[in-house]
């Protein structure tokens, strides 16, 4: 039998995924989820995509396997310039797959400067 996928939002209790969020700070990208009721023998596979349609693994995590709530974190030390896209894939032993939600981050990288903010007035020359 073929592995069973599922979306984000679709039977998120079955899933095991929770609490999912993807945060840009310095520079690097920090996926963070929990899992509870967590089956034996499954991994977390970090999925990156620079047009959201097209993912790559870029991090693994392995579960753990108990019925406690857990932490995971992983983070992107180089992310892409621009438009990034994220999700977390859960297979577990039997092969069945689970996605999370897609998260969308923006590096605007070095060239990004905080003091130029385009509501605020341009100085004029005298």
């Amino acid at each position: 039998s073929a592995p069973m996928v599922q979306a984000a939002g679709y039977a998120q209790h079955s899933m095991n995924i929770f609490n999912y969020t993807t945060v840009y700070n310095s520079g690097k990208v920090f996926v963070n989820w929990t899992a509870k009721d967590e089956p034996a023998d499954c991994i977390y596979i970090v999925e990156r995509s620079s047009d959201g349609r097209k993912f790559e693994s870029v991090g693994v995590k392995e579960g753990i396997g108990t019925n406690l709530e857990l932490f995971y974190s992983w983070m992107d030390q180089t992310p892409p310039a621009g438009f990034a896209y994220y999700r977390v894939k859960k297979i577990t032993k039997d092969g069945t797959q689970f996605y999370s939600a897609t998260n969308t981050i923006i590096n605007q990288g070095s060239s990004f400067n905080p003091k130029s903010n385009y509501a605020q007035e341009a100085e004029s020359e005298e």
